[in-house]
């Protein structure tokens, strides 16, 4: 009888339930939703995610405030219109702009109408236009062009914007806009691939000392994340992207779901001119240096790297109908083609020993006979002792060696493919409602070879996300915003499809037979078969409602967003056989004649979690005086805990006696959901989400040339997905189940019938030492306060400089720590760790934990200088320098404090993330062009060049022994993490030669082992690694056609121009050979070409 997965497990109908984005998003609103929407969504906010302001106030030459005035806003590139008129005051707003250029126009009776022209409103930022009438006649006007830098004056929130020019402008290796992130102040650490093939290797970015996977990305206000572990996805190509600002500190009430950063991205519209672009970007190792690492004489890596697209905007067009001014599209394409090369190693056996022929290893190395535990007669092993699975798997899929060294060496190809498609559609109706749609879909897969090169490991990638914006204009000081939206990011890693299933090879499966594969199958000398196959999506549906509301000195903004996610895994763990030589001495022997160390295997896992986020809030910008606005804000941060659909999740529970009724067999303590008093979440929910907000800006002078500000905020981090999943993966509903069997072809044999088994019946669960996780039942979010004192001033109309403290003080921050790790006593040994376990130790093995009990604490100067774009360059500037402590860095299972019992002062240290020091300087320049005509000068002149240049210290690492000197059962999360004693002074001379610095970066001598049940006396995190030097430049020249045929251009672009050696981070293992050394360094000097095409 085959026992596979059971019946009602339908991968389809597992899946099925978060495909289908509109019909899923149909139910949501209408069973979620409704009933908490309905009363706020006609008195809610300004989407802000995606929009700016214009606003300022009106005068006459003698600088009395003028009230009454007509203002009339215009979209200078779709012809979109706002109108209002300025209070009693003098003031006016305009909120909810969408990002663009635009032109103010000012009437009013007895002055002559006042306009200006070429403003740029970014996003999230409240551009001021001051208005001086003078006295005249309507019918007179005076215009005025441009805008100077703008200083902020009404909001104290910290953040900084990359426009459209930098972004098309600066080199950005891989072309993801996230990469820009490192030229801002207080960005400490920033990863951010070119590709993405699994949602959890997203970007990745630590701003203002928060920890990494506690910012929120958004899309045109749509969540651009991964609800598993709150990991950033990549933004749709450079080309595609009108600007994105991150905010840094100290936002507003109307952001939320983050406990760090928040990042803007707006993603372009259509015009009333056709706009488009063709290009190719172009890489080959030939272009590139050699890593400093890589031997001499030896090639480097092979690379063929394309990126190329297509995009075209404008109005709508279509026989019987003009959409200028009314619809707009725009649509992106951009594909990435990734051609490498990849050596791969294996040592099979060779032809002789297939035949059971070791006798070349002789005399050093000496095959026993398990049988008898007596050398094989010649050191070979006779024909009818070799296992026929093991000849079979030869057959098969094992090459022979290719190499004298009898290794078999082959340089595989690892190809990657991605496709990203974007769509967006604008529609004016009238004068006072706009309507957008945009989607966006991002397609990726790669394929790892394996040193067995049958069995090769591909990956894919799947981004979608859909937006629908309905912007409403009541009156001239009531605007409102609805959006609802949809995310889903997912991950497939699927080796299954290769080669025989177990059963097919002949070996004995006892009918466990949950996805049909190749089992794993590992020697010293190679390894081949499949991994798991592993489904992993998750999803995001989210409705926001807005209301905007100008009233006298009041703006107000109001609303609520609700955001339903959650995870749909679906997991095939592959059998696995490891041959290790503890039979025949050879690792390789014991493959032939069928006798493995370890079997293991694994059950199906299916994880359906949910958690719903509710977060109405209401922010007060009230302009105290005429040079004092206050920020006033209160936000209200609700999450229910993450539950399992089908209920499969368990825990242990500290009361004493507890028995499950559910399961009455049960291990002693361990529950479910439907035990007494046991939630669906295993955890409280928290309810008392209020994060407050308070900010002043202060005009200094009153001319808007000089702004102090400081603001104060509280904060949470969601709880992402993974806290419900490792639950998940407890018994009874996750069992792995291994062994040491008799062989290959029964690995069952003298077993009981464990897998897949009743949990009901008498026999619970045959294995001890079952790894089994446990959650605080007051798990919350964590607090984080937020605060700063800013300083901006302009100089003149062009440049701009900033000077903030800033400081972030964080509390019930997520951590992880063993609750059974073994107590040491006499006579302890690694073998009876088991036995020194402090709960159950007949039934409980590691028992990771989940708490939110951890503290940290940043403070930084940060500064830049901005000079915008005039007579021909720009420039901006920014240092930080600050320090991030904390006693741990990791939110979930990961490197864990190395005494699970002295968690707190004794982990305290500097942040994984920490980095001291922070100098960045980027500009663009139009290269002076040279007099005459002819060839010559139109090809040499015109040039335009841009780059980067940044500085940040090191990153801190822990010293750690190598080895279980606590003898606390190398349990996870603790396992391995036992720190090293100091003994002397660790630091050298930095000064040193580089090639010194690689041989011994840190005085190795100055460590040493703990003595057994004894925990490292060095303190967590104290060797700082090597600075790096970023210096990246390109160049570029257009070549422009006739008419308005548009324009051809050549960029260049080289990263690391210098080929400056950025060392890697130095070995701090105490066991491993390159303890103390650098054995890696940084890309070299990168060399890219494009060519586009833009009209």
């Amino acid at each position: 009888m085959d026992r596979a997965a059971p019946k009602d497990v339908n991968r389809r109908q597992i899946m099925n339930y978060n495909r289908g984005p509109l019909g899923r998003l149909r139910d949501v609103l209408r069973k979620k939703l409704i009933l908490v929407a309905l009363p706020i969504l006609v008195c809610a906010t300004g989407l802000a995610q995606t929009t700016g302001s214009l606003l300022g106030v009106i005068t006459d030459q003698n600088g009395a405030v003028v009230s009454a005035a007509r203002v009339r806003v215009t979209d200078t590139d779709t012809g979109f219109t706002k109108e209002t008129v300025s209070t009693t005051d003098g003031t006016y707003s305009v909120p909810l702009l969408p990002v663009g250029h635009y032109s103010v126009n000012v009437e009013a009776g007895g002055f002559k109408t006042f306009t200006r022209t070429d403003i740029l409103v970014p996003v999230a930022q409240n551009i001021r236009i001051d208005v001086q009438l003078q006295i005249g006649a309507v019918t007179q006007s005076v215009t005025v062009e441009g805008n100077a830098v703008n200083i902020e004056t009404t909001n104290a929130t910290l953040g900084q914007t990359i426009d459209t020019a930098r972004l098309n402008s600066l080199p950005l290796n891989g072309r993801n806009a996230l990469g820009l992130l490192q030229t801002l102040p207080g960005v400490a650490v920033s990863n951010t691939p070119t590709y993405v093939t699994w949602a959890r290797s997203g970007p990745s970015f630590s701003i203002s000392g928060s920890r990494t996977d506690f910012g929120n990305l958004m899309l045109d206000g749509t969540t651009f994340t991964d609800a598993i572990s709150n990991t950033s996805q990549n933004l749709p190509t450079v080309d595609a992207l009108e600007e994105f600002r991150v905010l840094t500190d100290s936002y507003g009430a109307e952001y939320g779901r983050a406990g760090g950063s928040v990042i803007l991205a707006v993603t372009k519209s259509g015009t009333n001119q056709f706009h488009g672009s063709l290009w190719e970007y172009l890489r080959n190792d030939a272009f590139d240096a050699a890593n400093a690492f890589t031997p001499r004489g030896s090639k480097k890596p092979m690379l063929r790297q394309n990126q190329f697209g297509a995009d075209i905007g404008g109005p709508v067009i279509v026989p019987g109908y003009n959409g200028r001014n009314k619809s707009f599209f725009f649509f992106g394409y951009e594909g990435l083609r990734i051609h490498q090369q990849a050596l791969t190693v294996a040592y099979p056996l060779t032809a002789p020993q297939r035949t059971g022929d070791f006798s070349a290893l002789l005399p050093s190395q000496v095959i026993k006979d398990p049988a008898t535990g007596l050398p094989f007669p010649g050191n070979i092993i006779p024909a009818n002792r070799i296992d026929s699975i093991a000849t079979n798997v030869m057959n098969l899929y094992v090459p022979l060696p290719n190499q004298p060294d009898g290794s078999l060496r082959l340089s595989q190809a690892v190809p990657t493919t991605a496709n990203q498609y974007i769509f967006k559609f604008d529609q004016a109706f009238g004068g006072n409602d706009r309507v957008w749609f945009r989607l966006f879909r991002n397609n990726t897969s790669s394929v790892s070879p394996g040193a067995i090169p049958f069995f090769a490991s591909p990956s894919s990638g799947t981004f979608q996300s859909y937006a629908l914006n309905w912007t409403h204009t009541f009156t001239a000081n009531l605007v409102n915003l609805a959006q609802v939206s949809y995310s889903r990011p997912e991950g497939i890693s699927d080796t299954t499809k290769n080669g025989k299933s177990a059963q097919e090879l002949g070996i004995n499966t006892n009918g466990f037979t949950p996805y049909p594969q190749t089992p794993s199958i590992s020697t010293s000398g190679f390894s081949l078969g499949t991994g798991w196959f592993i489904d992993e999506p998750s999803y995001f549906r989210q409705i926001d409602d807005n209301l905007s509301w100008m009233h006298g000195s009041h703006t107000i903004q109001a609303g609520i967003m609700v955001n339903y996610q959650g995870n749909g895994d679906l997991a095939y763990p592959a059998m696995g056989l490891n041959f290790s030589g503890l039979y025949t001495g050879n690792s390789a022997a014991d493959f032939l004649v069928g006798r493995p160390q370890n079997f293991n295997v694994t059950t199906t896992i299916i994880d359906n979690g949910t958690s719903t986020i509710v977060q109405p809030f209401v922010q007060d910008n009230y302009k105290l005086t005429k040079r004092l606005t206050v920020n006033l804000g209160l936000r209200w941060a609700y999450q229910t805990p993450w539950t399992q659909k089908r209920g499969n999740v368990s825990t242990f529970t500290y009361t004493p006696g507890a028995q499950s009724t559910v399961y009455p067999t049960a291990p002693p303590q361990l529950v479910v959901p439907g035990d007494k008093g046991v939630l669906a979440g295993l955890y409280n929910g928290w309810k008392w989400g209020a994060e407050p907000r308070l900010g002043f800006a202060w005009d200094v002078l009153g001319d808007g040339s000089t702004s102090l500000r400081g603001a104060w905020g509280m904060f949470h981090a969601a709880i992402n997905e993974e806290v419900e999943a490792i639950q998940t993966n407890n018994e009874p509903f996750l069992v792995s189940f291994s062994t040491t069997p008799p062989s290959t072809r029964n690995p069952w044999a003298g077993q009981t019938d464990p897998l897949p088994y009743d949990p009901k019946k008498p026999s619970f669960g045959p294995f001890p030492g079952i790894t089994q996780s446990y959650i605080d039942p007051d798990y919350r979010p964590a607090d984080i306060q937020q605060f700063n004192l800013n300083l901006q001033r302009r100089f003149g109309s062009d440049i701009f400089a900033e000077a903030a403290y800033v400081g972030t003080v964080s509390h019930h921050l997520y951590d992880s720590r063993d609750i059974n790790a073994a107590v040491y006593r006499p006579g302890a040994t690694e073998d009876n760790a088991q036995s020194r376990r402090p709960i159950f130790p007949q039934y409980y093995g590691s028992m990771p934990g989940l708490f939110s009990d951890t503290d940290a604490n940043y403070h930084a100067l940060q500064m830049s200088v901005q000079k915008r774009f005039a007579h021909g360059y720009s420039l901006h500037g920014s240092y930080t320098w600050g320090k991030s402590i904390d006693n741990r860095s990791q939110s979930l299972l990961g490197s864990g404090a190395q005494d699970p019992n002295n968690w707190g002062r004794a982990e305290r240290g500097l942040s994984d993330f920490n980095v001291g020091q922070i100098f960045a300087i980027n500009g663009l320049w139009d290269l002076p062009a040279l007099n005459g005509k002819g060839f010559l000068t139109a090809i040499a002149g015109g040039w335009k060049l841009s780059g980067i240049f940044r500085y940040n210290g090191g990153r801190p690492q822990s010293v750690y022994s190598g080895q279980d000197n606590a003898l606390i059962g190398y349990s996870r999360p603790n396992g391995g993490m036992i720190r090293a004693d100091v003994v002397g002074k660790p630091n050298l001379d930095l000064g040193r030669s580089r090639r010194e610095l690689e041989a011994k970066y840190f005085n190795t001598t100055s460590f040493a082992q703990p003595g057994p049940g004894k925990f490292g006396t060095v303190g967590r995190n104290t060797i700082v690694g090597p600075g790096f030097l970023q210096n990246d430049i390109s160049i570029m020249k257009k070549f422009g056609l006739p008419g308005e045929l548009g324009a051809f251009q050549f960029r260049a672009d080289l990263f690391n121009l210098m080929n400056w050696t950025n060392l890697g981070q130095p070995s701090t293992t105490m066991t491993s050979p390159a303890f103390g050394q650098i054995t890696n360094a940084g890309d070299p000097r990168i060399a890219q070409f494009a060519l586009r095409y833009d009209f």
